[in-house]
């Protein structure tokens, strides 16, 4: 291989974002693709960067309003996750809760591995807030995930705001920065822990 142009770090952005309220599909799913993400990087000699994208779902508390607390790197969304896993039925009351345990638990499986395993390459967390901004390609993609309850708002239908507790918005071309920050060797300490929304970036 030549290692002028071998892949040097992922920056893994995909999850299940299809706001299923069943921890079953949405968990399960998330879970499973954070791992074979940061397994098959560790496969590749070459990488010595992983980013996962996160959200600070995973480490606020959902409902906790008007209540100061601290986030640390050791913070976690606990309350989500047992409230996810829950006996069903899973009603659309739930949404939020089994968007934010499939975070949690997400990102719980990328350190496990880091903990684990002890890969050579950096692991690095962001996890965003609420991300708005323009569609790529509204032919293709519609109008999906957050942004998706933005122009549900702007066109007057109110029914989604109840699943979300008042928090910060982030541009999605912030986010985008600090993913690659975080996956180039060049970035220093800060571009990988400094935060982009209401949360900040873990790193090991």
């Amino acid at each position: 291989m030549n290692n002028d142009l071998a892949c040097a770090g992922i920056v893994a952005t995909a999850s299940d974002v299809t706001f299923s309220p069943d921890p079953n599909t949405v968990v399960t799913a998330a879970v499973a693709i954070a791992k074979a993400g940061i397994e098959a990087a560790a496969e590749v000699p070459s990488i010595k960067r992983f980013v996962q994208t996160s959200s600070s779902s995973a480490c606020e508390t959902h409902g906790l309003v008007n209540t100061p607390y601290d986030i640390t790197d050791e913070s976690w969304n606990l309350r989500s996750v047992e409230e996810a896993w829950k006996p069903p039925p899973y009603g659309m009351d739930r949404i939020y809760s089994t968007y934010s345990a499939s975070k949690v638990q997400q990102e719980q499986e990328i350190w496990k591995f880091v903990k684990e395993r002890k890969p050579k390459f950096v692991v690095n967390c962001v996890l965003p807030d609420f991300n708005s901004g323009p569609v790529l390609n509204v032919e293709e993609q519609g109008y999906p995930s957050t942004v998706g309850m933005l122009k549900m708002v702007f066109n007057g239908d109110m029914s989604q705001t109840g699943v979300l507790a008042p928090q910060y918005m982030v541009s999605e071309t912030q986010t985008c920065k600090h993913c690659p920050n975080s996956a180039v060797d060049r970035c220093p300490g800060h571009c990988a822990t400094t935060c982009c929304c209401a949360a900040k970036s873990r790193r090991n």
